[in-house]
């Protein structure tokens, strides 16, 4: 179910690839889902319903704010990824690189050690895309990021010099003088220790 929540979410960085619209999926909408997860798995030990959880997931839950036909379509294709019998399979694997699957039953730390071996930047194929989906998200981004920059610098044009660049250099350089230094991690980590107990 974490899963799901986070690929859905990470979709919108494709765009129109990932969603016809922008839907702003939350963590309330994951907290239910959990919940009727665990009241089902506990009510029918024997054989988990998976199309009555995928339907209170992918049309009621996550899919009360999803108004597009396709995208409707898309999160309950998604979703049955997730949601089917092979889950409980140890070979099944929700990704084709073979990354990513649903680890075996044991304690906190194991869960924990299995997502620091995740890729911090995920291929496009655990989203269901082809892998020239990251060059259209990553045209996005700098398409973004260049159309910022140039919207900034015109509006930076209406001082008394008329030099744009230096008014531009000037106004990053005081963004960049209030960024704070960055933390000690390994300080920060001897004072604070993470403990999961």
């Amino acid at each position: 179910m974490v899963f799901f929540h986070a690929v859905i979410q990470e979709r919108r960085l494709y765009g129109p690839l990932g969603w016809n619209i922008r839907y702003e999926f939350n963590e309330t909408d994951l907290r239910i889902s959990v919940r009727q997860l665990k009241i089902f798995m506990e009510q029918y030990p024997e054989k988990v319903p998976f199309e009555a959880l995928k339907y209170l997931t992918a049309e009621c839950n996550y899919g009360g704010r999803v108004t597009d036909k396709n995208d409707r379509i898309t999160i309950n294709i998604l979703l049955s990824d997730y949601f089917n019998d092979r889950i409980f399979d140890d070979g099944y694997k929700c990704a084709p690189s073979g990354i990513y699957y649903a680890p075996k039953f044991g304690d906190v730390s194991t869960y924990v050690d299995y997502a620091k071996s995740l890729p911090l930047f995920p291929e496009p194929e655990v989203f269901g895309f082809h892998p020239n989906a990251a060059i259209t998200k990553n045209l996005n981004e700098t398409f973004d990021l260049l159309s910022a920059v140039t919207i900034t610098k015109q509006d930076a044009s209406g001082g008394g010099d008329g030099d744009q660049d230096a008014t531009l250099t000037a106004l990053a350089d005081s963004i960049l003088a209030e960024v704070p230094d960055p933390f000690d991690l390994v300080a920060a980590g001897k004072k604070y220790p993470t403990s999961y107990e």
